[in-house]
């Protein structure tokens, strides 16, 4: 990461490489290079984008649309990047306490699951439609929020251990059709 001009926030690094196909994504935090791409092979450099710090979530692969897609969670925003070129496709802004965005973004289908805790505003989840361009948000609840450990998605449900909740187990039914109130249920 020294290399290519690395920035963190205060948690430094904790987010692993993503391997995807012939390429290895890395969230550096670097100044034009906040997200990077290198060839699995021979570690050159397929592209790099952005200004934001690094997060501390693992990047995502995506597809949807035909588009292919890697979702990072920078310190203050969700960022879908095209994989095969870099471009940003579009940002979710979404800022905590301490800027720890540690918990792994979740794609359901055609809908996006984040949750975030650190108590306060910050510990939170919402679930958004992706579509054309900036997805759009479904609902948001306070409710839930994760802090390091990440959801899990099985038959179409979101599954996670809730700071908000005293660590009790919470689910999500996630490609069920929403209000702007959230459907969230203890287990």
């Amino acid at each position: 990461m020294h290399d290519l001009g690395g920035r963190y926030s205060n948690w430094k690094y904790a987010g692993s490489p993503l391997v995807t196909g012939n390429l290895v994504i890395l969230d550096t935090g670097a100044d034009g290079n906040s997200t990077v791409a290198l060839d699995k092979a021979s570690g050159r450099k397929v592209w790099g984008a952005g200004q934001d710090l690094a997060g501390s979530a693992t990047p995502v692969p995506f597809e949807h649309a035909g588009q292919r897609g890697v979702l990072v969670f920078k310190t203050r925003a969700m960022v879908a990047h095209d994989l095969a070129h870099g471009r940003e496709l579009w940002r979710i802004d979404w800022k905590t306490v301490y800027d720890c965005n540690a918990s792994t973004p979740m794609v359901v289908g055609d809908k996006l699951f984040i949750s975030t805790g650190y108590g306060g505003r910050s510990a939170r989840g919402a679930l958004f439609q992706l579509g054309r361009g900036q997805p759009c948000e479904i609902w948001r609840t306070d409710k839930l929020g994760t802090k390091m450990n990440s959801a899990v998605v099985y038959e179409d449900h979101v599954y996670c251990v809730s700071e908000k909740a005293g660590g009790q187990l919470m689910v999500v039914p996630a490609r069920q059709a929403y209000s702007h109130s959230a459907s969230v249920g203890r287990r």
